[in-house]
């Protein structure tokens, strides 16, 4: 499966299918096609809103907001972003890491202000050694390249080595994250976005963002390049 992979970058091929793209570079067509966007997003959490809102927000978040002022995470978690997702993830594909920040950079809204300051959500030093790179930290490279924004890996870390989220509910998401994240050094900016690969319920993003909060920052984005709609 590696080698058909490297293949595939030497060919300029759908990483996905394997057909030659000819609309997004790394994927054809019909790959592209398939991939859903998310029509009406929540302003604040990015969740699908299923009907023609009166509010840019949806009820949770009128009713219970979470710490971070503002989300972009325009596709939903299905195939084949899926496939492209795990084949990163879990295989180090980079050519599939690079496509999902130039999909994620291509949803972004270039007419609003944008962040002073990225900031990958970290992993546990024991996770990384173990999975050998960091997801959210290659997205936040090409993202940071490409917008002309400085990034930050080292100033937030991820002290405790959580229990892996997927699976958890969103009472024990919560829980497990609780206290999960430091900062190593004041923050020197008003506005930052946190960069992530795909969001579910937000609680890794809304913890590192009470942080972000507390330490002085005024509007806190969260960017991820898909969102899971799974309300558990």
């Amino acid at each position: 499966m590696e080698y058909f992979r490297q293949f595939l970058r030497l060919k300029g091929r759908c990483l996905v299918c394997g057909e030659a793209p000819k609309t997004v570079p790394g994927l054809c067509n019909s790959c592209d096609q398939k991939i859903q966007r998310i029509e009406r997003p929540c302003y604040q959490c990015g969740e699908p809103m299923h009907f023609n809102p009166s509010s840019h927000k949806c009820g949770r978040c009128q009713s219970s907001p979470p710490a971070f002022d503002h989300s972009v995470s325009p596709l939903l978690y299905s195939d084949p972003l899926r496939q492209l997702h795990l084949n990163f993830k879990f295989h180090q594909d980079l050519a599939a890491g690079n496509l999902l920040a130039n999909l994620l950079y291509d949803s972004l809204s270039h007419s609003n202000a944008m962040p002073q300051l990225l900031v990958p959500i970290p992993l546990h030093a024991e996770r990384m050694r173990e999975r050998g790179f960091d997801q959210a930290l290659e997205i936040a490279k090409v993202l940071a390249r490409r917008l002309q924004i400085p990034f930050h890996s080292g100033l937030l870390v991820r002290k405790n080595c959580t229990q892996p989220q997927s699976g958890l509910s969103r009472a024990q998401r919560h829980k497990n994250l609780r206290n999960a994240f430091t900062l190593t050094q004041p923050l020197p900016v008003k506005h930052v976005a946190l960069v992530d690969d795909i969001m579910t319920t937000g609680s890794t993003f809304n913890a590192a963002a009470q942080l972000m909060k507390t330490a002085g920052v005024k509007t806190v984005e969260v960017w991820a390049v898909g969102r899971s709609t799974r309300d558990e």
